[in-house]
């Protein structure tokens, strides 16, 4: 496996999220019984209990660990001889989480299975046969967005049942969302130019809504349509009207270097801070 950055996750709660100038009561590390080690890919289940990929120090793989604050436990979800990554909630199958898993000593698969976070019986095959899968969203019922990790990094729709995968970008950041039947992702056909896009499944056609910030290509959608991302020890949102993005708060904390993989429920963002 490659080497994993040092990352740790925050959790800060935003007291005017909707306005374009925040300010916040409160923030939290919520890695500090992992650290100097990789924390990462936070999926909220609630303001208090999250999904998150974790490779304890010392360890060769990563595991998916189900975090409670109201409990205050921890628990290792996956626990397997491979490694997983990228959990999300199944939107359909209850208790059902969903995990990129990549084999012991395989370079060459990354397929998506399915974990009841309850039992953890044996996992459930969902993707299996398009390719190495980086990340993935729900679509429709059986048809996925995925992330494949190629030379050029591949968008494409893949689905459940047969092999048939069609790929509509190439060389795209590791964010994308869906929502109401579009995708939105990050374009890196320019190194130095990075385009927030939306695309249209039904038109086949992409609308760029704004230039990245440099060096960013992690952005966050909320349930109210605004677009979140983090640059440095700043968080900024999109202005859609004039395609620009307005820095709404920057932490004034030292140890904060780079914040990417928003995440939030509510007024509460999760955020992971990349140390080295």
């Amino acid at each position: 496996m490659a080497q994993l950055p040092i990352t740790e996750i925050y959790r800060i709660r935003i007291n005017n999220i909707e306005d374009s100038s925040w300010n916040f009561d409160q923030i939290l590390l919520l890695s500090g019984n992992n650290p100097g080690a990789y924390n990462n890919q936070v999926y909220p289940l609630s303001a208090d209990h999250f999904l998150a990929t974790v490779q304890l120090r010392g360890s060769d793989q990563t595991d998916i660990y189900e975090f409670d604050l109201d409990e205050s436990s921890i628990r290792n979800l996956s626990n397997s001889a491979h490694s997983e990554y990228s959990p999300r909630l199944h939107p359909q199958i209850k208790d059902l989480i969903t995990v990129v898993r990549v084999p012991e000593a395989d370079t060459i698969t990354q397929s998506l299975v399915g974990i009841n976070r309850i039992n953890q019986n044996k996992p459930i095959d969902l993707l299996s046969h398009h390719g190495k899968i980086g990340y993935y969203r729900f679509f429709s019922e059986k048809k996925r967005g995925c992330f494949i990790v190629d030379e050029s990094n591949l968008l494409a729709f893949c689905n459940e049942d047969n092999e048939v995968r069609k790929m509509f970008a190439s060389h795209i950041g590791r964010s994308f969302e869906v929502k109401n039947g579009m995708i939105y992702f990050v374009h890196k056909i320019l190194d130095s130019k990075w385009k927030l896009k939306k695309y249209d499944p039904i038109t086949e056609r992409a609308e760029i809504l704004a230039d990245m910030p440099f060096g960013t290509e992690d952005f966050y959608l909320t349930n109210t349509n605004q677009i979140i991302c983090g640059n440095g020890q700043t968080f900024f949102l999109l202005n859609p009207a004039e395609h620009r993005w307005v820095k709404t708060l920057s932490l004034p904390y030292p140890q904060i270097k780079q914040i990417n993989r928003i995440a939030g429920f509510g007024d509460y963002l999760f955020f992971v801070n990349v140390l080295e």
